[in-house]
């Protein structure tokens, strides 16, 4: 079904900048789009009214339909989500850095859940085994330990509910069969809402 589009006076993108408004081909690609599809549109802009600091905005735009059925004009609204977005913004940035300091680390960090499924390994890590990334996250702890060790793995867990930190003297095969001796520091952590 083609329905002739509005003639709509012309729209310059320095027009809304006038306003105050930046992104304005963004905008203005979105108001397009709405009116070749005549379905509403949501995304997220930034908008800036005077000399407020820019404000990150959730814009929903709908077709403002006649009886005819043809597009009048477009309704526009926003939800102001700058707090919502800085704080995303705020936890990216932590995340980049915690991946940064634990890639980065010297020391060989694996993180596994209760059941000793390995969750992430850093470099270090990786390395000293000689397994991939994506090879140790199909893994369990007692995938690595020898087997004299691996049967003490529930009375470490225990420990490590109840004290929340352990130390201990272990060994790990590495790929090539290789035994590396370690000395592990466990340390109970939330991720993901789960210990």
């Amino acid at each position: 079904d083609h329905r002739d589009l509005p003639s709509f006076p012309t729209r310059r993108s320095s027009d809304l900048a006038e306003l105050g408004i930046p992104e304005p081909g963004q905008h203005m690609e979105m108001d397009d789009e709405l009116l070749a599809e005549g379905s509403s549109k949501f995304y997220e802009g930034t908008l800036k009214v005077g000399d407020r600091r820019p404000q990150r905005v959730m814009i929903g735009k709908s077709p403002l339909v006649a009886a005819d059925g043809q597009i009048t004009g477009i309704v526009t609204f926003g939800l102001d989500i700058t707090d919502r977005y800085e704080a995303e913004q705020a936890l990216r940035k932590s995340e980049e850095r915690f991946r940064s300091l634990f890639d980065n680390a010297g020391d060989p960090i694996l993180i596994n859940d209760e059941s000793g499924r390995f969750l992430d390994a850093n470099r270090a890590a990786c390395k000293a085994l000689g397994y991939t990334r994506d090879e140790l996250t199909t893994m369990t702890v007692g995938d690595v330990d020898p087997p004299e060790r691996s049967a003490t793995y529930p009375d470490r867990v225990a420990r490590l509910l109840k004290e929340g930190t352990v130390s201990f003297d272990a060994s790990h095969l590495a790929r090539d069969g290789r035994v590396i001796p370690s000395e592990i520091t466990s340390t109970l952590i939330e991720l993901d809402g789960k210990r």
